[in-house]
């Protein structure tokens, strides 16, 4: 009699389950498995959800989808506009999503310092622009000229860019500090109209690769 075939196999990559296996697959086989052992319904119900939640609370940043009612909020407060430019292919992008950016905007003093959103360059979802007019992400992201991920502009309230772009990625030591500091800089730039001195600048204008 031939073995019986487990039901989650993995493949010879220790990293990667067989195609078709998705987590939520192995989520469902814990869920049923438990679920016998537990009295009811209810109590399947309770443990799916606690399972599930936590692959549902990851929602990123959020999209861009109306800059012009984002740029009235920007004149009003006096606060750049953060666009996260990305690319679902890019590695980089989603290092500088979950490392740098998403943690800053969970932080509500970070907010009261610039607006962020996040435009995927390859995408065709439609957004409302700085004017109002209707585009979609691919063709906002030619507009400014963006062809390379991630890069993070910084805007005013008309969608003029404040201070150097960061493209590429820096040293993950440092990537943080160039991100503070342009965010810095732009705002400054909003309050006197004037820009940093090359020295409170030097970081936000650090050579990239």
């Amino acid at each position: 009699m031939k073995a019986a075939k487990p039901e989650f196999e993995r493949d010879g990559n220790p990293k990667s389950n067989r195609a078709g296996n998705h987590p939520g697959y192995f989520y469902g086989i814990v869920v049923a498995r438990l679920g016998q052992s537990l009295s009811g319904r209810v109590c399947a119900s309770m443990l799916f959800l606690w399972l599930v939640a936590p692959l549902a609370a990851a929602s990123g940043l959020p999209a861009a989808r109306n800059l012009q009612a984002d740029a009235r909020e920007a004149a009003r407060d006096r606060l750049p506009v953060l666009v996260f430019f990305y690319a679902n292919s890019c590695a980089y992008c989603k290092e500088v999503d979950e490392l740098y950016l998403e943690p800053r905007y969970a932080d509500t003093g970070y907010r009261k310092k610039v607006i962020i959103r996040e435009v995927n360059i390859d995408s065709a979802r439609t957004l409302r622009d700085f004017s109002g007019r209707m585009t979609n992400d691919a063709a906002f992201a030619q507009h400014y000229g963006v062809s390379l991920t991630p890069t993070i502009k910084f805007l005013d309230a008309h969608g003029r860019e404040l201070v150097p772009a960061l493209v590429g990625v820096a040293d993950s030591d440092f990537y943080g500090s160039y991100l503070d500091a342009s965010v810095a800089a732009a705002g400054h730039k909003l309050r006197t109209g004037r820009t940093l001195g090359p020295t409170a600048f030097v970081h936000a204008n650090a050579p990239l690769r």
